[in-house]
């Protein structure tokens, strides 16, 4: 069976371990990644042979050098240990390619989540990116509007194929039986903070607004960031800050105590192409477990949260208001319209993609 050296920037990524998974099934997997100091309840399960590349920050790009430099030893050393006869790699950002080819693999696969860079105009890393797409089969895409951006980078990755995997929830989870919470009008309203804690500005408008709102409105937050400090050990009562949290596990019960779910992201220049184009994962669990979204606008989730009637698409300049005409009555209709969506549409299919892949292969 052909081997994989799955290539992760951070071990503890639901996302990471969800395809790892689904590259297990039809080829012979080994995972290497960095560890980030985040989320570490939430690693690989022990059935999977990882090998610790060693801990990075963001942003710490001179440090980053040395990391990729220690990490392609490791893989080279991993490769000569392979057995099998024909070794690739599957990575999930340009630093994973770089360690790949430098350790000496020719073939492979490379996933994008999120748009860290802009593409073309002279950009380096845009360069860099269309230079190694000589050594990759596919492009696997969370989002579809991430394609045409990728494209952007040059004319070798634009002809490769391009295959999308939604950040939808895995095989083996039950959904919730729907039940109406129209009796609870007079509670106040939880906004749910689920995730990894990045964006300070939306994060900050939405700790103030609860604040000022104590009567009506309380926040509750599981994860953790750089951003974790704004509701950690914080002296008002309707702010609860629990921490990080085992994904999938706990996600039925994190969502059942909460009302609305908080996904607007940005208010970071380097993030803001990625957020406009993406499809988080936060959709797909609004809708499984029943729970509205509120997202940012001008952004393809806010727009499909929207479409579907499974949300609210908010702005900087009418956040307040937007927030404070939220009712019980409002929460129950969008609440409906996610239990209207099927489960099928809400899990993964990324399985029939993966599978695909090994025609590249052969």
């Amino acid at each position: 069976m052909e081997k994989v050296f799955v290539l992760c920037p951070s071990l503890t990524q639901p996302r990471y371990h969800k395809r790892a998974a689904q590259l297990r099934d039809n080829f012979n997997v080994q995972i290497l990644g960095f560890s980030r100091g985040l989320y570490e309840i939430n690693n690989f399960s022990e059935d999977f042979k990882v090998e610790n590349l060693g801990r990075v920050k963001d942003g710490q790009y001179l440090s980053r050098i040395f990391s990729i430099i220690k990490a392609t030893f490791i893989l080279r050393r991993n490769i000569k240990k392979s057995k099998s006869s024909k070794n690739y790699f599957y990575v999930f950002g340009l630093d994973g390619v770089i360690i790949a080819r430098l350790s000496g693999l020719k073939v492979g696969f490379y996933e994008v989540g999120d748009i860290r860079f802009s593409r073309g105009n002279g950009n380096i890393l845009s360069f860099l990116e269309n230079f190694l797409s000589k050594y990759l089969k596919a492009v696997i895409v969370t989002s579809p509007s991430f394609i045409n951006e990728i494209k952007k980078s040059g004319f070798q990755i634009k002809n490769l194929p391009f295959y999308v995997i939604e950040n939808k929830l895995p095989f083996g989870l039950n959904r919730p039986v729907f039940k109406s919470k129209s009796m609870q009008v007079q509670s106040k309203i939880k906004i749910g903070v689920i995730g990894f804690l990045r964006y300070e500005k939306p994060l900050r408008l939405l700790r103030d607004f609860v604040l000022q709102h104590k009567n009506r409105f309380e926040l509750l937050c599981w994860g953790d960031g750089p951003c974790k400090n704004l509701f950690e050990n914080s002296s008002s009562s309707n702010i609860q800050f629990f921490g990080s949290f085992k994904n999938p596990e706990s996600l039925e019960f994190i969502y059942s105590n909460i009302d609305l779910n908080f996904a607007v992201y940005g208010g970071v220049s380097s993030s803001e192409i990625g957020v406009e184009l993406a499809l988080p994962n936060k959709l797909y669990e609004s809708m499984f477990y029943h729970v509205p979204i509120l997202c940012r606008d001008k952004t393809e989730v806010g727009k499909m949260a929207v479409k579907k009637g499974i949300g609210y698409s908010l702005n900087e300049a009418n956040f307040n208001t937007q927030l404070l005409s939220i009712t019980r009555d409002k929460i129950e209709v969008m609440r409906v319209n996610c239990d209207s969506i099927e489960t099928k549409d809400l899990i993964d299919d990324g399985q029939s993609v993966i599978a695909s892949l090994k025609t590249f292969l052969s």
